[in-house]
């Protein structure tokens, strides 16, 4: 009887998921590799899987991934959370108010707290109050959006360039252009470690090559390379900008070998 019974529940016992061989994950990667290598090929795009572009869409998806984050956090914690769009417009909202009246790092905090809210709504309708977690999510995400708005009107609405639907832009970071000259950044920052200063964006700053931003609006290598963008931090004040401002000059006026070059005084 006992042997009958081992067989009847080795035989009954569910079958092991098959995994993946090790050599699977290396021809994956090999494939996806060929596979971009063809559509570039085909499209006769080069850029549109440059280091450039890859860089701006793992930016662009870090929110999403965070988001996705914390929505498995909070299941495992079992909660199920589909308010995680209402927490991040309110987080969006947060980080704008901060940052404009109090810096990028009063964004930062603004988002935390924003978003942190919504999620203490979900958690106190579905683990206090024993609401339906499918129904506090979706419920959440509809409020979220207009009281996201409602507040964008009423602090941005007055600002120039802010709406109900958008908050009004920073202040723009001061460019110069000077066609026929090139390699200005790294004569710039040679000797002034103090001096924050990129090839045409912020997000080329140190590279000491030109802006692929600026390549993809249009201008030519030698335009990009002739683009210098001057960064301002907390701390700036009048003398760093007249100090930044002789030392450009200078190195100006040593690649023209232009003697005529007024100094700042």
């Amino acid at each position: 009887m006992s042997t009958l019974t081992t067989a009847m529940t080795t035989s009954s016992a569910p079958a092991a998921p098959r995994r993946m061989p090790a050599w699977g994950w290396p021809l994956l990667l090999a494939a996806a590799i060929v596979l971009i290598a063809l559509v570039r090929v085909i499209t006769g795009r080069n850029d549109l899987f440059s280091s450039g572009t890859l860089g701006a869409a793992l930016a662009w998806a870090m929110p999403l991934a965070l988001a996705g984050l914390g929505g498995l956090w909070s299941e495992r914690a079992g909660v199920i959370n589909i308010g995680l769009e209402g927490m991040m417009i309110l987080g969006t909202w947060g980080a704008a108010f901060g940052a404009i009246h109090g810096g990028p790092w009063a964004g930062v905090l603004g988002a935390i707290i924003c978003g942190a809210v919504g999620g203490l709504i979900h958690a106190l309708a579905t683990v206090t109050f024993g609401v339906d977690h499918i129904v506090s999510g979706v419920a959440l995400n509809i409020v979220a959006l207009g009281v996201a708005s409602y507040l964008a009107a009423r602090f941005f609405g007055d600002l120039e360039g802010g709406s109900d639907v958008q908050s009004p832009p920073l202040p723009s970071l001061p460019e110069v252009s000077l066609p026929g000259v090139d390699a200005l950044l790294t004569g710039l920052t040679e000797g002034e470690p103090r001096l924050a200063v990129a090839s045409g964006a912020a997000c080329s700053a140190a590279k000491g090559q030109s802006s692929y931003v600026l390549r993809a609006m249009g201008r030519s290598p030698r335009e990009a390379g002739a683009s210098v963008r001057f960064s301002l931090g907390a701390a700036t004040d009048v003398a760093a900008v007249d100090a930044a401002a002789a030392r450009f000059a200078e190195e100006v006026a040593r690649r023209h070998r232009f003697a005529y070059l007024p100094r700042p005084s």
